[in-house]
């Protein structure tokens, strides 16, 4: 994999923005939260497209069967199914079109670096959320990424993308003593390259998500989570002030 191909300096359009869910690790949420933060945003009045590029296609197959379920709801963004990450050129060709665009980009990335354009695709994002849990199992699965992503930074002489870390699907009770110590040690590691965001609780009513909208139980249990995101990418805090 040839790092000089990478071109990190294409400048982007005022307010422009690529939003990318990732990590290999299985089972963490990261479909589930791409397309719940997008129902957020496209709530919050914002203007995206929803790009689908892991291989399982989830994404795209449930927006169709909800199209055919619910005609008569309003589509609240599209998506679009891309799978060409195979080469670092035509990943680099889709971030260049992307940056022409004056509206934003949020991404399921596929659940394995092994395509050569998925790296390029994640260290030119705006914003990498990385949805995880604190099993040992998911730990050691996130930190792996997160080293493949640090080297390929440091060989491209990049700083690192802003990397939001989601704890997803956490039960309050779970953890002894020793447990909760660790736990609250792994949230300071990542908060020396990134952000914690409030943790999303265990419950069913994330596995009922949908691609055409988001309901107010649902979106009573992310908005903190959300919430404090949607934020940070947007500088809203800054704004308000």
């Amino acid at each position: 994999m040839s790092i000089a191909t990478f071109n990190f300096n294409k400048p982007k359009k005022k307010g422009n923005k690529i939003i990318a869910f990732a990590n290999q690790k299985g089972g963490v949420g990261k479909t589930t939260n791409c397309v719940m933060f997008s129902d957020y945003l496209a709530e919050l009045g914002l203007r995206f497209v929803l790009f689908d590029t892991d291989p399982q296609q989830s994404i795209v197959k449930k927006r169709k069967q909800e199209r055919e379920e619910f005609p008569d709801i309003e589509i609240p963004y599209q998506v679009v199914s891309y799978l060409d990450l195979s080469s670092q050129e035509s990943t680099m060709e889709l971030i260049a079109n992307m940056r022409d665009e004056d509206f934003d980009f949020v991404i399921d990335t596929p659940g394995s670096l092994a395509h050569q354009g998925s790296l390029a695709l994640l260290t030119s994002c705006d914003a990498l959320i990385i949805p995880f849990q604190y099993e040992k199992t998911c730990v050691n699965s996130t930190d792996s990424f997160l080293n493949v992503l640090a080297s390929t930074c440091k060989k491209a002489n990049k700083d690192l993308p802003p990397l939001y870390f989601l704890p997803n699907q956490i039960n309050r009770r779970w953890g002894n003593k020793k447990e909760l110590e660790e736990r609250e040690r792994l949230n300071q590691q990542y908060c020396s390259i990134g952000t914690v965001l409030p943790m999303i609780p265990a419950g069913v009513e994330m596995q009922r998500y949908s691609s055409l909208y988001i309901t107010p139980r649902q979106t009573e249990i992310v908005k903190p989570c959300y919430n404090s995101l949607w934020e940070s990418i947007y500088n809203e805090k800054k704004k308000a002030v």
